[in-house]
């Protein structure tokens, strides 16, 4: 939100900066309607649990098909000062990223499928095809999924 974190020289063609309130659904209502269409989206804005998640379910949607999502500065889900940070919190990004893994799953899921707020959420991320954690960055890929044929039934 701070207007001298605008750095010209950072928005190359093709590029679009954008300062604004991350965690207000206002700023990604009025984005959303510019940029309905994303390829590469990168999250460097702010570092609150609940800013990146916000900022993830908001613009999921709107990657484009072989497009990715990348929020960086993820290490805030390890600090408390950062609103729901801290190690195994269930109100972190990383501890979301992780539920959002998953998704990957979802054609194995044995019966949580039937839970409504399972069902809806592997359906708000039915496009992801593969994650990658690194260090303070997490890489989300959208393509079409194929449904799994391995094996499904119980072993013996």
């Amino acid at each position: 939100v701070d207007p001298k974190a605008f750095k010209p020289e950072h928005q190359p063609p093709g590029c679009i900066q954008v300062i604004g309130n991350q965690g207000a659904p206002a700023l990604w209502d009025e984005f959303l309607k510019e940029y309905p269409q994303i390829d590469i989206f990168i999250d460097d804005g702010g570092h609150h649990q609940f800013q990146q998640i916000e900022t993830l379910k908001a613009v999921w949607p709107h990657i484009t098909q072989g497009g990715v999502f990348l929020p960086e500065d993820t290490h805030t889900s390890y600090w408390t000062e950062y609103s729901g940070g801290g190690l195994n919190s269930p109100h972190s990004f990383l501890q979301y990223a992780k539920r959002v893994s998953d998704t990957l799953n979802v054609d194995h899921w044995r019966g949580l499928d039937l839970h409504p707020d399972n069902t809806k959420f592997a359906e708000h991320f039915k496009d992801l095809s593969s994650m990658h954690f690194y260090d303070s960055i997490v890489v989300f890929e959208k393509n079409p999924r194929v449904k799994s044929t391995l094996l499904t039934s119980t072993p013996v």
